[in-house]
C-alpha cells in the first residue's frame, strides 16, 4: 500500500470517529430530553392523584405530636359523610399521620329527648317550645335575665325551627358529657379538646403551634370566633370551634360540694357562689358532690321539647349561648373572658354575628387556621393546600 492510499485510509477513519461522537452527543440530548418530559409527566399526575385522594394528603407515618388533642365533632346521623370527610383529610389521627389522639362524633344517639332521638319531633312542637319560652320570659325574672343578658333570640328566628335543628341545641351538651365520663372513667383527659361542628374545617398544625404556647395545666378556654352579645356577655360561634384545656376539663369534671364552708379553694367557693344566684334556674338540680358537666347533663334532660307546655324552665338556650354562660359564669376558663385562638376572631359589635362575620365562609381566606360551611370537596382542596404551604416554608 502506497503512502497515498494509508493516508487516505487513516483520513476516513478520522471522519468515521468524529461521525460517532456526534451521533452519541446528538443522541444524548434527545435521552435527556426525553427524560424531562416523562419527570414532568409524572409530577403532575402525580398532583392529580393527590387531588383525588384524601388518604394522601398527609403521610401515612405516625406522628409524634408532643400534645394530646381530641375532636368532639356535632353532627347527625343523616350526615355522617361529613363526620368521614374530617376523619379523611384535618382530624385524622397520629397513627395515620395526623395530629389528633381521639375523634367523637355528637349525633341523634345522644339525645335524651325520646322525640330527638327517634326523629318524631314535630315543626308545630318547634314552633310550640318558642311560644312557651316567649312565656316563661315573661313571667320569670332569671329567665327574663338571662334572655336579655345572654341573647337567646334564636328562639324568634323562625326559619331555623326546624326540629333537627332545635335538638342539635341538647346535643352539644349531651355529647360532652358523654366523652368527660369517658375521660373520668379511664383517667385520660386530654391536653385539649376541639369542639366543633360536622362542616368545620381546621389547619390542625396551625392550631397546635398555638396550643404549644399554651399551658394545658391551666384552665384555658378559646374560640374561633368570640363575639359580644351584651356588654357584660361574651359568646362564641360553635362553627369556627372551641378549645379546652386539660385543666378546664377537669374543672368540669371536678365534683362541688354543697356548702360553702366546705369549699376546698377559691375557685370551688365562686362556683358554690355562682350557683346560688340561680340566673339560670339550675340550683334545684344540683346535687352534693355533682360536677358541672353532671349538672349540665341534668340541666338538658330536666324537660323534653315535645314536653314544652308542662315546663317550669325548659330549654330555651342555643347550644353555643349555654355553654359560653357555663364558661363565664362558672369560670371554666382562667378569667371571666375566655380567648380567641386568632386576633381576627374578635368581633365586639352586639349584632356583628347575624351578619355572618363569624361564619368566615364566604371570607375564608387560603392562609385561615379555621373555616365554617365547608364540603367534602372544601376540606380536600383546604387540606391539600395546608400542607403545600408548610412545604413551602420548609
Amino acid at each position: 500500500m502506497t503512502k497515498l492510499q494509508r493516508g487516505s485510509r487513516m483520513a476516513q477513519t478520522s471522519w468515521t470517529g468524529r461521525e460517532v461522537v456526534t451521533r452519541l452527543l446528538v443522541n444524548l440530548f434527545y435521552f435527556l430530553l426525553a427524560y424531562e418530559c416523562f419527570m414532568l409527566y409524572f409530577e403532575q399526575s402525580a398532583h392529580r392523584d393527590l387531588a383525588a385522594t384524601p388518604n394522601l394528603l398527609l403521610s401515612t407515618t405516625a406522628r409524634t405530636v408532643g400534645i394530646d388533642v381530641d375532636v368532639l365533632s356535632i353532627g347527625s346521623k343523616s350526615r355522617l359523610d361529613r363526620f368521614q370527610a374530617q376523619i379523611e383529610t384535618w382530624a385524622r389521627s397520629t397513627s395515620d399521620g395526623g395530629l389528633i389522639r381521639k375523634v367523637y362524633h355528637g349525633t341523634e344517639d345522644d339525645d335524651w329527648d325520646e322525640a330527638c332521638r327517634d326523629g318524631s319531633l314535630t315543626t308545630e312542637q318547634a314552633v310550640n317550645v318558642r311560644q312557651v319560652c316567649n312565656k316563661l320570659y315573661r313571667t320569670n325574672r332569671a329567665l327574663w335575665y338571662m334572655r336579655r343578658n345572654i341573647n337567646l333570640g334564636f328562639l324568634w328566628d323562625s326559619d331555623k325551627l326546624r326540629p333537627g335543628w332545635l335538638c342539635a341545641q341538647k346535643r352539644l351538651v349531651l355529647a360532652l358529657a358523654r366523652v368527660l365520663r369517658g375521660y373520668n372513667q379511664n383517667n385520660k383527659v386530654p391536653d385539649y379538646l376541639l369542639l366543633v361542628d360536622d362542616d368545620t374545617w381546621y389547619d390542625m398544625d396551625k392550631l397546635v403551634d398555638i396550643l404549644r404556647t399554651t399551658n394545658s395545666d391551666s384552665p384555658y378556654v378559646a374560640a374561633g370566633c368570640r363575639t359580644h352579645h351584651s356588654n357584660r356577655h361574651v359568646i362564641y360561634y360553635g362553627g369556627m370551634g372551641l378549645v379546652l384545656s386539660k385543666a378546664s376539663l377537669r374543672r368540669m369534671l371536678r365534683p362541688i360540694l354543697e356548702l360553702p364552708d366546705n369549699a376546698n379553694d377559691e375557685w370551688e367557693k365562686h362556683v358554690l357562689h355562682k350557683l346560688s344566684e340561680n340566673l339560670a334556674m339550675e340550683k334545684d338540680l344540683h346535687q352534693p358532690g355533682m360536677s358541672l358537666i353532671e349538672l349540665m347533663d341534668a340541666y338538658v334532660k330536666a324537660e323534653a321539647y315535645q314536653n314544652a307546655n308542662h315546663w317550669e324552665r325548659g330549654f330555651c338556650f342555643h347550644s353555643d349561648n349555654f355553654l359560653s354562660f357555663i364558661i363565664e359564669h362558672y369560670r371554666i376558663h382562667e378569667t371571666s373572658i375566655m380567648d380567641v385562638l386568632v386576633p381576627e376572631g374578635v368581633f365586639e359589635k352586639h349584632d356583628i354575628v347575624h351578619h355572618g362575620v363569624c361564619t368566615l365562609h364566604a371570607n375564608c381566606e387560603d392562609d385561615s387556621m379555621m373555616c365554617h360551611y365547608q364540603t367534602r370537596e372544601d376540606m380536600v382542596e383546604r387540606t391539600e393546600m395546608a400542607k403545600r404551604a408548610r412545604l413551602t416554608v420548609t
